[in-house]
């Protein structure tokens, strides 16, 4: 049939569901339980869309990598058990670490492909007895990922999008990197272009700042060999680097100074300072 008996247009559709064509224009019923004489199944629909009712195992997945047991029960009676049972302590942490880095990844604007690294450091966690709170840990490890990755993601902006403070956070973040012998994330590119920019902002002549900058690159290559860098932000680290150099060539500038330069307080810059003349081992007189 060409043409619609009752209105005369040529239009046509088919609806492969149901094996019904019906015109287009108004809608009259030409035939019904039409054949369909394509192929049995189909991985999309006409639209495009997955008709797959499985889908790849993610590594970030509750219960991956374990196993059942199946036993043959001679008892009649059965009994309906909680989901949640299956799991044991381990995986039901798992769990609740990967709901609460979801959260903190979607929150921050991050890429999802993070939540499998962060699933998977865990569990690596897990295996050396790692023993922290759940919520400080998702946050450490959502950070870790994103500074590997290179991410334009700071700790303040994690901690902003999630109810962590400071204080957990550092410390699990410094038992996870003693753990995972985390040396330093943040690569020399971004140390150097922290310390370049401060350097240009003080009003020094350039032998000088070229002192300077060869000065703290031994400050940095030094600092990341006793993780200096770890569970602080680079930034006021660099800071109190640049301060003490300035010290160390005799030109008078204030820590505040450096501190508005840097975009940290003051306070932060003297605990850095000292934590400087400990870590490396210097002695400044004045």
């Amino acid at each position: 049939m060409n043409k619609c008996p009752a209105c005369g247009s040529s239009e046509f559709i088919y609806d492969e569901y149901s094996g019904t064509v019906y015109c287009a224009k108004c809608g009259y019923v030409l035939s019904e339980h039409e054949i369909d004489k394509g192929p049995e199944w189909r991985g999309v629909d006409k639209n495009g869309k997955s008709l797959s009712r499985a889908s790849p195992v993610s590594a970030s997945s509750p219960g991956f990598n374990m196993y059942v047991n199946i036993v043959s029960v001679n008892r009649p009676k059965f009994r309906i058990i909680p989901s949640l049972s299956l799991f044991n302590s381990s995986e039901r942490n798992v769990m609740m670490l990967r709901s609460i880095a979801k959260q903190v990844i979607a929150n921050a604007g991050l890429p999802e492909s993070i939540l499998d690294e962060v699933v998977l450091n865990y569990r690596l966690l897990m295996k050396m007895n790692y023993r922290g709170k759940i919520k400080e840990t998702a946050v450490a490890l959502v950070y870790i990922a994103c500074r590997r990755r290179n991410l334009p993601c700071t700790m303040k902006d994690l901690l902003r999008n999630s109810d962590v403070d400071i204080k957990g956070f550092n410390k699990a973040y410094m038992h996870i990197a003693n753990l995972m012998n985390i040396k330093g994330i943040y690569n020399d590119e971004q140390l150097i272009n922290m310390t370049l920019r401060i350097v240009n902002m003080i009003n020094i002549n350039s032998n000088i700042k070229h002192k300077l900058m060869l000065l703290i690159r031994d400050m940095i290559d030094k600092g990341k060999a006793t993780s200096l860098f770890n569970g602080k932000t680079f930034t006021s680290t660099i800071a109190a680097m640049v301060y003490l150099s300035l010290l160390i060539y005799n030109v008078k500038i204030r820590q505040r100074e450096i501190a508005s330069m840097a975009g940290v307080t003051d306070v932060t810059i003297r605990n850095r300072y000292n934590e400087l003349l400990k870590r490396l081992n210097f002695r400044v007189i004045i």
